[in-house]
């Protein structure tokens, strides 16, 4: 008995639909099994007080940017001796920065959540005169 090509052409596309289906399911099985990463990406902001100059900020935002996990810091305003920065960070909340990371600022902790810091600077440490 001669079957025309045909016939035998969607006969053979149907079995590797039914085939790629199956794959595709159990990927999707194995996605579901498998609990999310507890390392993700959080965003949020950081007010800081006082801040004497746009010089300031920018060193604070440099500051900010070299603490591992940190992805990226944006100064988002900068007015009357307040800044706030937007932030992006890896495998951490925004309140759990280490504000002691900060290279060059004595900063006090005003306030912490999972999105937002408010932090104060404080007197600069006084330097050594060279002679």
């Amino acid at each position: 008995m001669d079957v025309p090509a045909r016939a035998a052409g969607p006969a053979r596309q149907n079995n590797e639909t039914v085939d790629q289906t199956d794959e595709t399911d159990g990927a999707a099985a194995q996605d579901a099994a498998e609990p999310p990463s507890p390392v993700g990406r959080a965003s949020g902001e950081i007010v800081v007080s006082p801040i004497n100059s746009f010089l300031q900020a920018t060193k604070l935002m440099a500051a900010l940017a070299r603490i591992k996990g940190v992805l990226s810091v944006k100064l988002r305003t900068y007015a009357g001796s307040k800044a706030v920065i937007d932030i992006v960070t890896e495998g951490r909340a925004v309140g759990d920065i280490d504000v002691s990371l900060i290279d060059g600022f004595q900063i006090d902790v005003e306030e912490s959540t999972d999105s937002r810091l408010s932090l104060k600077i404080g007197p600069a440490a006084p330097r050594p005169v060279a002679r």
